[in-house]
């Protein structure tokens, strides 16, 4: 099975590789415990194999179990018969220390099929086997960026990039102001993305395309993609973002962040429903994306912090100082660090004779700094 990743960041996408198993027929390998994805949570090289079997075999129309005994044959439509997946993944890990690491997984799929084709009464099968091929196609937004796609390059992987003209966009998101196109779309164009999606797609075309976020989706709704099996990875629904910026702020943004809302909206529920499927980070999300998209196939993967990793391995500081890091030109960031510092950092100060300290890192938001001084 080849797969096509489409994503707003290389580095990204070089992480979540292994999502490019969708889940049904595709197989899964997608999980919230670290240790099955295959990522190591110490310093070290380490090898896994790992093997999923799947039997299909429960004919379904909708939400409901059907007997075949109950289907006169031949029918206008396909009957599935059986589809048994096998998958064996092996895993290569190598992480030098804490704070870096390197993940390749080679999938080999093993998938049988038997159903009734269209207006016949004889049984037809079909085998495949193969080594799953997996193609990476990135919008990159500045030279470190373009620079991840190498570490992906060497671990065998295809990646073709396209750079974000800044400056260019920002002009045709203005432009695109009295339209109903999203400003995340306008700002997240690349000229070259087609050409480059086109030329990942000449010799080789994928069996499912995985498009991590609604920023990069239009591109898979569109030729020569749009008649492909579409996996996309929404996170977060951005457009319930926007809208709770709008209500907020003032006007001008104000009315800017409400259009967004507006625009990103339709787009999402359209891109939604073209889906096979969608995913999001948490239950909330997805009540939030059902909302607007009643009957979507929506499914939570929860994100997930690689607590061994991150891990210190030096001995504890004897000073009590807490670092607050974040972008605080991002107002949910600024709100949480509000929160703490007005919250629960007069909890710590109390409790800790040694007069512990709290430093928030950002040069673009002071009231963090204030509060926790």
């Amino acid at each position: 099975m080849q797969r096509l990743l489409l994503g707003a960041v290389v580095g990204a996408l070089g992480l979540s590789s292994s999502t490019a198993f969708a889940c049904s027929s595709c197989g899964c390998t997608l999980s919230s415990d670290w240790d099955s994805q295959g990522f190591a949570t110490q310093s070290g090289f380490r090898v896994d194999l790992r093997y999923d079997y799947i039997d299909q075999s429960q004919l379904r129309s909708g939400t409901d179990a059907v007997d075949r005994a109950d289907i006169p044959l031949p029918q206008d439509r396909e009957i599935e018969q059986q589809t048994i997946n096998r998958y064996t993944t092996l895993g290569l890990d190598y992480s030098p220390d804490a704070d870096w690491g390197i993940n390749l997984q080679l999938p080999h799929t093993n998938r049988s099929h038997t159903t009734y084709p269209e207006g016949e009464t004889t049984l037809s099968s079909s085998h495949s086997s193969s080594i799953a091929d997996v193609r990476v196609v990135s919008l990159v937004h500045d030279r470190d960026e373009a620079a991840q796609a190498n570490t992906l390059r060497q671990l065998g992987v295809g990646v073709t990039t396209a750079m974000v003209p800044r400056a260019r966009n920002l002009v045709a998101a203005a432009l695109a102001l009295p339209t109903d196109t999203p400003l995340t779309h306008a700002l997240l164009h690349a000229p070259a993305m087609r050409a480059a999606i086109a030329r990942a797609t000449t010799r080789w075309f994928p069996d499912v395309v995985l498009a991590y976020c609604t920023g990069v989706a239009p591109l898979a709704l569109a030729p020569p993609l749009d008649e492909v099996p579409l996996v996309l990875d929404v996170v977060d629904v951005d457009s319930a973002k926007w809208a709770a910026f709008a209500e907020a702020t003032r006007f001008p943004r104000a009315w800017i962040y409400r259009r967004e809302a507006r625009c990103l909206g339709a787009f999402e529920q359209r891109a939604v429903r073209s889906a096979f499927a969608a995913t999001v980070v948490n239950e909330r999300e997805r009540d939030t994306l059902l909302r607007g998209c009643r009957g979507a196939d929506v499914h939570v993967i929860p994100n997930g912090v690689d607590v061994s990793a991150l891990t210190p391995h030096e001995d504890p500081a004897h000073e009590e100082r807490v670092i607050f890091t974040a972008v605080f030109d991002y107002a949910p960031n600024t709100e949480g660090a509000l929160w703490f510092a007005r919250r629960v950092w007069p909890l710590v100060r109390a409790r800790r004779s040694g007069g512990a300290t709290m430093s928030p890192t950002t040069t673009t938001w002071s009231r963090p700094r204030r509060l926790a001084s």
